[in-house]
Protein backbone atom coordinates (compact mmCIF):
# COMPACT_ATOMS: atom_id res chain seq x y z
CA UNK A 1 0.00 0.00 0.00
CA UNK A 2 0.99 3.19 -1.03
CA UNK A 3 0.59 6.24 1.31
CA UNK A 4 1.16 10.30 0.92
CA UNK A 5 1.28 13.00 3.40
CA UNK A 6 0.43 16.18 0.87
CA UNK A 7 0.31 19.84 2.14
CA UNK A 8 -0.94 22.76 0.27
CA UNK A 9 1.55 25.73 0.53
CA UNK A 10 0.85 28.08 -1.94
CA UNK A 11 2.91 31.01 -2.77
CA UNK A 12 5.65 32.42 -4.49
CA UNK A 13 9.57 30.64 -3.49
CA UNK A 14 10.38 30.49 -0.29
CA UNK A 15 7.09 29.58 0.90
CA UNK A 16 8.30 26.26 1.73
CA UNK A 17 10.30 27.50 4.79
CA UNK A 18 6.89 27.55 6.85
CA UNK A 19 6.77 23.82 6.36
CA UNK A 20 9.90 23.21 8.08
CA UNK A 21 8.70 22.17 11.40
CA UNK A 22 5.93 19.86 10.05
CA UNK A 23 8.21 18.07 7.59
CA UNK A 24 10.48 17.32 10.16
CA UNK A 25 7.72 16.49 12.78
CA UNK A 26 6.62 13.58 9.40
CA UNK A 27 10.32 12.32 9.38
CA UNK A 28 10.63 12.02 13.29
CA UNK A 29 7.23 9.80 13.48
CA UNK A 30 7.95 7.66 10.32
CA UNK A 31 5.66 8.83 7.60
CA UNK A 32 6.18 9.43 4.10
CA UNK A 33 8.24 12.57 3.26
CA UNK A 34 5.36 15.07 2.72
CA UNK A 35 4.67 16.36 -0.96
CA UNK A 36 3.83 19.93 -0.68
CA UNK A 37 1.70 21.22 -3.53
CA UNK A 38 0.75 24.53 -4.92
CA UNK A 39 4.31 26.28 -4.61
CA UNK A 40 4.54 28.86 -7.19
CA UNK A 41 0.35 29.63 -7.53
CA UNK A 42 -0.73 32.09 -5.85
CA UNK A 43 -3.01 31.73 -3.18
CA UNK A 44 -6.86 33.44 -3.36
CA UNK A 45 -6.19 35.68 -0.74
CA UNK A 46 -7.53 32.65 2.04
CA UNK A 47 -7.06 29.55 3.07
CA UNK A 48 -10.28 29.02 3.64
CA UNK A 49 -11.19 29.39 -0.53
CA UNK A 50 -13.19 26.22 -2.22
CA UNK A 51 -10.36 25.87 -4.48
CA UNK A 52 -7.88 25.66 -2.71
CA UNK A 53 -9.36 23.35 -0.05
CA UNK A 54 -11.88 21.93 -2.31
CA UNK A 55 -10.66 21.85 -6.55
CA UNK A 56 -7.12 21.76 -5.86
CA UNK A 57 -7.17 19.01 -3.85
CA UNK A 58 -9.08 16.92 -5.89
CA UNK A 59 -6.67 18.22 -8.89
CA UNK A 60 -3.99 16.41 -6.83
CA UNK A 61 -5.65 13.37 -5.71
CA UNK A 62 -6.34 12.88 -9.41
CA UNK A 63 -2.51 13.02 -10.25
CA UNK A 64 -1.54 10.83 -7.44
CA UNK A 65 -0.91 7.18 -7.58
CA UNK A 66 -1.04 6.37 -3.62
CA UNK A 67 -3.84 4.40 -2.10
CA UNK A 68 -4.01 6.22 0.91
CA UNK A 69 -3.53 10.07 1.81
CA UNK A 70 -2.92 12.23 4.53
CA UNK A 71 -3.62 15.64 3.33
CA UNK A 72 -3.22 18.49 6.23
CA UNK A 73 -1.69 22.27 5.87
CA UNK A 74 1.98 22.48 6.90
CA UNK A 75 2.06 25.88 8.37
CA UNK A 76 0.41 25.59 11.45
CA UNK A 77 -0.21 21.43 12.02
CA UNK A 78 2.98 19.25 13.75
CA UNK A 79 2.37 15.04 13.85
CA UNK A 80 3.24 14.22 17.41
CA UNK A 81 2.55 9.90 16.99
CA UNK A 82 3.75 7.62 14.53
CA UNK A 83 2.76 6.52 11.34
CA UNK A 84 1.26 3.16 12.64
CA UNK A 85 -0.75 4.60 15.64
CA UNK A 86 -2.30 6.85 12.67
CA UNK A 87 -3.40 3.74 10.27
CA UNK A 88 -4.49 1.81 13.56
CA UNK A 89 -6.98 4.28 14.19
CA UNK A 90 -7.93 5.59 11.07
CA UNK A 91 -9.22 1.60 10.57
CA UNK A 92 -11.12 1.82 13.51
CA UNK A 93 -13.35 4.46 11.93
CA UNK A 94 -14.50 1.48 9.83
CA UNK A 95 -15.24 4.81 6.97
CA UNK A 96 -12.59 5.51 3.65
CA UNK A 97 -12.63 9.29 5.15
CA UNK A 98 -11.70 10.53 8.22
CA UNK A 99 -11.45 14.09 8.92
CA UNK A 100 -10.69 15.98 12.33
CA UNK A 101 -12.93 18.06 14.40
CA UNK A 102 -12.95 20.98 16.24
CA UNK A 103 -15.37 22.65 18.68
CA UNK A 104 -15.71 26.44 16.81
CA UNK A 105 -18.67 26.52 14.51
CA UNK A 106 -17.65 28.45 11.18
CA UNK A 107 -20.88 27.39 8.90
CA UNK A 108 -22.91 31.01 8.84
CA UNK A 109 -26.12 29.28 8.22
CA UNK A 110 -28.71 28.48 10.98
CA UNK A 111 -29.70 25.14 9.04
CA UNK A 112 -26.36 23.66 9.42
CA UNK A 113 -25.78 25.12 12.48
CA UNK A 114 -29.10 23.40 14.27
CA UNK A 115 -27.59 19.75 12.39
CA UNK A 116 -24.19 19.79 13.76
CA UNK A 117 -25.20 20.55 16.92
CA UNK A 118 -27.89 17.79 16.98
CA UNK A 119 -25.39 15.16 15.38
CA UNK A 120 -22.93 16.47 17.60
CA UNK A 121 -25.09 15.74 20.63
CA UNK A 122 -26.41 12.46 19.76
CA UNK A 123 -22.78 11.69 18.94
CA UNK A 124 -21.58 12.43 22.77
CA UNK A 125 -18.41 12.97 21.65
CA UNK A 126 -16.61 16.67 22.41
CA UNK A 127 -15.24 18.03 19.33
CA UNK A 128 -18.49 18.94 16.78
CA UNK A 129 -17.76 20.63 13.90
CA UNK A 130 -15.41 19.71 10.77
CA UNK A 131 -12.11 21.42 10.64
CA UNK A 132 -11.05 21.16 7.41
CA UNK A 133 -7.08 21.03 7.84
CA UNK A 134 -6.67 17.55 8.22
CA UNK A 135 -8.04 14.18 6.86
CA UNK A 136 -6.92 10.83 6.18
CA UNK A 137 -8.38 8.61 3.32
CA UNK A 138 -8.72 6.09 0.66
CA UNK A 139 -7.33 8.39 -2.31
CA UNK A 140 -10.47 7.71 -4.96
CA UNK A 141 -12.68 7.62 -2.10
CA UNK A 142 -11.42 11.31 -0.92
CA UNK A 143 -11.69 12.53 -5.07
CA UNK A 144 -15.05 11.34 -4.77
CA UNK A 145 -16.58 12.88 -1.80
CA UNK A 146 -14.87 16.07 -2.08
CA UNK A 147 -15.98 16.15 -5.85
CA UNK A 148 -19.50 15.12 -4.71
CA UNK A 149 -19.40 17.99 -1.94
CA UNK A 150 -18.38 20.56 -4.66
CA UNK A 151 -21.52 19.31 -6.95
CA UNK A 152 -23.93 19.71 -4.29
CA UNK A 153 -23.16 22.16 -2.33
CA UNK A 154 -20.77 24.96 -3.85
CA UNK A 155 -22.23 28.32 -3.98
CA UNK A 156 -25.06 27.61 -1.28
CA UNK A 157 -26.13 30.32 0.43
CA UNK A 158 -24.93 31.90 3.75
CA UNK A 159 -22.49 29.22 4.24
CA UNK A 160 -18.70 29.53 4.14
CA UNK A 161 -17.78 28.30 0.30
CA UNK A 162 -15.51 25.33 0.91
CA UNK A 163 -15.47 21.76 2.31
CA UNK A 164 -15.73 22.88 6.00
CA UNK A 165 -19.48 23.93 5.02
CA UNK A 166 -20.15 21.69 2.01
CA UNK A 167 -19.06 18.79 3.85
CA UNK A 168 -21.27 19.35 7.20
CA UNK A 169 -24.00 19.71 4.73
CA UNK A 170 -23.61 16.48 3.14
CA UNK A 171 -23.66 14.71 6.81
CA UNK A 172 -26.80 16.53 7.76
CA UNK A 173 -28.71 16.25 4.71
CA UNK A 174 -27.20 12.69 4.83
CA UNK A 175 -25.80 12.99 0.87
CA UNK A 176 -22.04 12.45 1.88
CA UNK A 177 -20.86 9.06 4.12
CA UNK A 178 -17.71 10.39 5.84
CA UNK A 179 -16.59 9.55 9.55
CA UNK A 180 -15.57 13.05 11.67
CA UNK A 181 -12.88 12.19 14.60
CA UNK A 182 -14.85 13.90 17.22
CA UNK A 183 -13.15 12.43 20.15
CA UNK A 184 -9.79 13.80 18.59
CA UNK A 185 -8.80 10.32 18.36
CA UNK A 186 -6.30 11.39 15.51
CA UNK A 187 -6.60 14.85 15.02
CA UNK A 188 -6.51 17.81 17.45
CA UNK A 189 -7.58 21.09 17.15
CA UNK A 190 -5.78 23.68 19.49
CA UNK A 191 -7.79 26.40 17.91
CA UNK A 192 -6.17 30.30 18.41
CA UNK A 193 -3.31 28.39 20.23
CA UNK A 194 -5.34 27.18 23.16
CA UNK A 195 -3.66 23.91 24.08
CA UNK A 196 -6.57 23.67 26.53
CA UNK A 197 -6.44 19.63 27.63
CA UNK A 198 -3.18 18.58 26.03
CA UNK A 199 -0.31 17.74 27.52
CA UNK A 200 2.84 16.46 26.46
CA UNK A 201 3.26 12.92 27.96
CA UNK A 202 6.48 10.59 27.04
CA UNK A 203 6.81 12.33 23.50
CA UNK A 204 3.35 12.41 22.91
CA UNK A 205 0.34 14.51 23.28
CA UNK A 206 -2.34 13.35 25.44
CA UNK A 207 -6.09 14.42 25.61
CA UNK A 208 -6.79 14.20 29.02
CA UNK A 209 -10.40 15.08 28.45
CA UNK A 210 -11.00 12.44 25.72
CA UNK A 211 -8.28 10.35 26.89
CA UNK A 212 -7.07 9.65 23.56
CA UNK A 213 -3.74 10.24 21.73
CA UNK A 214 -4.27 12.58 18.83
CA UNK A 215 -1.19 12.21 16.36
CA UNK A 216 -1.50 15.20 14.22
CA UNK A 217 -1.74 18.95 15.76
CA UNK A 218 -3.46 21.69 13.96
CA UNK A 219 -2.98 25.13 15.35
CA UNK A 220 -6.07 26.86 13.26
CA UNK A 221 -7.24 30.14 13.48
CA UNK A 222 -3.41 31.46 15.07
CA UNK A 223 -3.67 34.63 12.56
CA UNK A 224 0.20 34.19 12.48
CA UNK A 225 0.75 33.76 16.14
CA UNK A 226 2.53 30.49 16.41
CA UNK A 227 4.11 31.10 19.69
CA UNK A 228 2.34 28.09 21.03
CA UNK A 229 2.40 25.93 17.84
CA UNK A 230 6.39 26.86 18.61
CA UNK A 231 6.33 25.63 21.86
CA UNK A 232 4.40 22.33 21.40
CA UNK A 233 7.04 21.30 18.44
CA UNK A 234 9.89 22.19 21.39
CA UNK A 235 8.14 19.58 23.31
CA UNK A 236 7.64 16.78 21.26
CA UNK A 237 10.54 16.66 18.93
CA UNK A 238 13.79 17.31 20.93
Amino acid sequence: MKIQVMAPCYGPPGTEKIAERFIHSARHFGYPEPYLYGLGRLSPGSPHGGDMQGTWVVEELEKSDADLVICCDCADVIFTGPLGYMLEKYYEFKNGFVIGAEQADHGFNQELRDGMLKLHLEAKGRYGNVNIGYWIGERLYAKDVLEKAIKLYRGTPWILDNPQAWLPYGMIKNTIDFALDRNAVIFQSCAAGDRGCIKVENGRTHNTETDTWPCCIHFNGSSGNLEAYDQLYREVIR
